[in-house]
């Protein structure tokens, strides 16, 4: 473009080097069937860009120019001028859909492209040499957590994840959940509980877990892994999904649930050993003679993972088949007692004992090899270091169940519950709760009095409830007097 100056001297504002073209497709337009794509108001990219850490932008160059128009339609982009008539092959600006293809097909790109970062990634690692790529797995491990615990952090601020006695109902969700911790008689309340809504930003997903600690320092353990057990575990289900995705012959072979599975199993067995060693590496907590044992319980969609470490269990309430308003229960966990005999045999092969005190006939407890200490009554704990290589593992017993209609609700309760009430008492106490708010309290309360009346010389556990159900919709309920 060439502009005069006050003297009229004629000054080019920017170099020729090429023709601009303009082409009027109102017509073409106005006969196009529309493509509507849903693009974002401004103030909801906004609502989306807060409270992130990171934002990233991407340039790509000239990629409006790079998606090729179909064969039978260049001929609609037809024009002519001086030096003959021309169509385009890849897409213009100017038509009507070209906008939202555009969008469709970015959306395809960045969805693929981030797939496959991982994959570049991973490529470029087992090209380094040994010393560089142990350096390389390291860094992607902390990087990983960072990434973990950046999302703890968000969803926290959120109000999705909770300690301690409260009750969630998420907008949207099926999830409601009750739980309820109490210091009994023991001094400082060595237990604690966690929910974590939306676990891993997922809307489909949700965490429970209950951590029963013991010992001087029982309850910073306990804490520390309450602390320590989501994002690990978040942690190595994204890098085992990641690595599943590079390997699509996996997908052929295993149906999709049994692959959830053994991608849940893989994942707290890498996240358990993980949080074992760092509380081993720990400075400020002692964990030789202290530990805590773990139950957690993952809701991916209509999978329920359940991961027992300890003597904690889980209970799932179901509506009969016989019609009877009195739900069935099945227990999903094992109390890993030191006198089970798999856990007998480990422990024999590994230079412990396993024996009741006179004055504590029918309790079970691990010791080491030349000492009457330090008395575990569970075989499987985090820390306890004092005895792990005398047969005490921190090895999670994993199992799975697929929700259906009948099922009601998940009881995850600490030995404290289990040491006074049985499993049907504690079904038909929750079920018989009219208000699911109250219901992981009042299973409380009723066990702080079954102890004082089946073992008043026997100072009451602690005590921590989490009530899952799996239904939003209220079901029918019924009074069965226990209380």
């Amino acid at each position: 473009m060439v502009v005069p100056k006050a003297i009229n001297e004629l000054i080019p504002q920017k170099t020729v080097i090429g023709w601009w073209i303009c082409m009027d497709y109102h017509k073409l337009n106005a006969a196009t069937k529309k493509n509507h794509f849903p693009l974002l108001f401004i103030d909801q990219m906004l609502d989306r860009l807060a409270e992130n850490d990171f934002y990233y932008f991407l340039d790509e160059y000239a990629s409006y120019n790079q998606i090729m128009i179909a064969s039978e339609d260049q001929e609609k982009t037809t024009f002519t001028c001086s030096y003959g008539t021309f169509a385009f092959w890849h897409m213009p600006f100017g038509l009507c859909n070209a906008p939202s293809t555009f969008q469709r097909g970015n959306r395809l790109y960045i969805e693929k492209a981030i797939k496959n970062l991982f994959l570049k990634v991973n490529e470029l690692t087992k090209s380094l040499t040994p010393k560089k790529r142990r350096n390389s797995e390291n860094a992607s491990n902390v990087s990983r957590r960072e990434v973990a615990e950046a999302m703890a952090k968000s969803t926290k601020k959120k109000d999705l994840i909770i300690h301690g006695s409260v009750s969630i109902n998420i907008d949207g969700s099926s999830n409601f959940v009750s739980s309820f911790s109490k210091r009994v008689e023991k001094g400082v309340n060595q237990d604690c509980c966690i929910v974590w809504e939306e676990f891993g930003y997922q809307k489909d997903m949700i965490f429970c877990g209950v951590f029963d600690g013991h010992g001087p320092w029982g309850h910073f353990v306990a804490k520390k892994v309450r602390e320590l057990m989501p994002t690990a575990l978040l942690c190595n289900w994204q890098e085992a999904v990641v690595q599943t995705s590079l390997c699509p012959h996996l997908e052929l072979n295993s149906s999709k649930t049994h692959l959830q599975f053994n991608l849940w199993e893989h994942s707290y067995i890498e996240a358990c050993a993980m949080v074992d060693q760092e509380l081993e590496r720990h400075r400020k907590i002692d964990t030789f003679h202290s530990g805590t044992t773990a139950l957690s319980i993952v809701r991916q969609g209509d999978i329920l993972v359940i991961a027992n470490l300890g003597d904690s269990r889980a209970v799932l309430a179901t509506t009969s088949n016989d019609g009877n308003p009195i739900p069935s229960l099945i227990q999903f966990t094992v109390d890993f007692k030191p006198n089970l005999p798999q856990e007998v045999e480990r422990i024999t092969q590994c230079n412990g004992r396993v024996f009741c005190l006179r004055d504590e006939p029918g309790t079970h407890r691990i010791w080491l090899s030349d000492e009457e200490t330090p008395g575990l009554s569970m075989s499987r704990s985090f820390g306890d270091f004092c005895i792990k290589n005398f047969g005490l593992i921190s090895m999670p017993d994993v199992t799975q169940r697929s929700v259906t209609n009948k099922d009601l609700f998940v009881v995850l309760a600490t030995d404290g519950i289990w040491d006074a009430v049985s499993n049907q008492e504690a079904v038909q106490i929750v079920h018989s709760t009219i208000d699911r708010e109250k219901s992981a309290r009042r299973l409380v309360e009723y066990a702080t009095r079954a102890w004082k009346r089946k073992r008043p010389r026997i100072a009451a556990d602690d005590m921590s409830v989490i009530v899952l159900y799996l239904h939003s919709a209220p079901l029918h309920q019924q009074s069965f007097g226990i209380l």
